[in-house]
């Protein structure tokens, strides 16, 4: 037996209840469960736990399902994660310059993911958008293209990070002239 039983009801699904907590539920109407997933450099999606498939459009994007059975929820909890901090990045149309948020936001990805904060590189121009509001690797495209520098230690994004290589910089072309 495969543990489905959709015909006499007992499949069991784990739902949230008023506390956030997980419990298992009987979905006797359904033979799938679903439950949120984290997203790189995002979080826990804000889909649900609960009985019956995902969203249409959302399966294996924010959200997963799983074969109900009668023996135990297919949908468990799902890790939250680990969390970092990176910099959000705003174009200054004033300034005509982006700059570093004031604080890091915080980030979160997948404990087997690398941590990686970006930032909008030299060529990147007030219609660009930061990935992930800083979060996260650049793509090897804005790489390539210049708009987007990444780094990949907790915070690394910030403005006076980027001092630490500009001011070496900045000296070395004044002692040339």
């Amino acid at each position: 037996s495969s543990g489905i039983n959709a015909e006499y009801g007992h499949n069991l699904c784990n739902t949230m209840n008023s506390e956030g907590e997980l419990e298992s539920t009987d979905c006797s109407s359904s033979t799938k469960c679903k439950s949120p997933i984290l997203v790189e450099y995002t979080g826990l999606d804000t889909a649900k736990y609960g009985c019956g498939s995902c969203t249409i459009g959302t399966e294996g994007i924010t959200c997963v399902s799983c074969e109900a059975n009668e023996d135990a929820p297919c949908n468990g909890a799902v890790s939250t994660g680990k969390t970092f901090k990176c910099f959000p990045y705003a174009f200054n149309t004033t300034t005509k310059a982006w700059e570093a948020g004031s604080e890091a936001g915080t980030c979160i990805a997948n404990e087997d993911t690398s941590i990686a904060c970006n930032k909008p590189g030299e060529s990147a121009d007030q219609d660009y958008v930061v990935p992930h509001s800083g979060c996260g690797p650049c793509t090897a495209e804005a790489i390539s293209a210049n708009t987007c520098v990444q780094c990949e230690e907790d915070s690394c994004n910030s403005a006076a990070a980027l001092s630490f290589v500009i001011l070496p910089l900045i000296a070395a072309f004044f002692n040339l002239v």
